[in-house]
């Protein structure tokens, strides 16, 4: 999904009310976030090791710095080192994560305010993205809902009360309020790339779309977990 979307993303540009849009639209929502809740969710396992963090680096430096080598000397871009290029920024973010996780995970209401922090992120004022500081508040809610679900497995508990009757209404439910929500948003040609990118917003429209992406997103990932 991640590279399709990407195929489709500057055609979608051009072409706001086409097909190809909504499909750009519609992957946007989730994929990037589901990501980050996956690798939450496989994290919950010695997350804090000093190894797991310099391979990430190690990672980073290697495959980031070389594309940032090759930039300069066939386009003669300056090399940035504290902006990661493209999609470069989630090894870091993953990095500052997993070193942190069973630290904040013991904060009171840190779930919370981890949101409140991520919905304040439009304003570009208070966040940057140097070494990948924006990106890693933005989507450190996601990353811990996943620790979470794996260490607490609430719904596993409760699924095992008549599990298949309960499994199948869950879904049903939720399916139709995330479907509801989608259409109801996808439908609308005015998601602009600054909402689907998580860049920033400037009204309060843009404001209650974060919101409801948020819902919407948490909407799949129960999905997920109860499948």
């Amino acid at each position: 999904m991640v590279i399709f979307s990407r195929f489709l993303f500057e055609y979608s540009n051009t072409h706001i009310n086409s097909l190809s849009r909504k499909i750009v639209v519609f992957i946007y929502f989730f994929h990037m976030q589901s990501f980050v809740f996956i690798s939450g969710f496989f994290s919950s396992e010695n997350p804090t090791k000093i190894q797991n963090g310099l391979k990430l680096l190690i990672i980073l430096y290697i495959f980031n710095y070389s594309v940032n080598l090759i930039f300069y000397f066939y386009e003669s871009i300056k090399i940035n080192f504290l902006y990661p290029l493209y999609s470069y920024w989630y090894i870091l973010s993953l990095f500052y994560w997993r070193i942190t996780i069973k630290y904040s995970n013991n904060i009171p209401l840190i779930f919370i305010f981890s949101i409140i922090i991520s919905l304040l992120e439009g304003y570009r004022d208070c966040f940057s993205n140097v070494l990948a500081v924006y990106k890693t508040i933005v989507f450190f809610s996601y990353f811990l809902a996943g620790y979470k679900f794996a260490k607490m497995k609430i719904i596993d508990k409760v699924l095992l009360w008549k599990k298949s009757i309960i499994k199948h209404f869950m879904l049903l439910v939720i399916f139709f309020l995330f479907s509801y929500l989608v259409k109801k948003y996808i439908g609308k040609n005015n998601v602009t790339n600054e909402v689907i990118l998580i860049l920033s917003y400037n009204n309060t429209n843009k404001k209650i779309l974060y919101i409801y992406i948020y819902f919407i997103e948490f909407l799949l990932e129960l999905q997920i977990r109860i499948i």
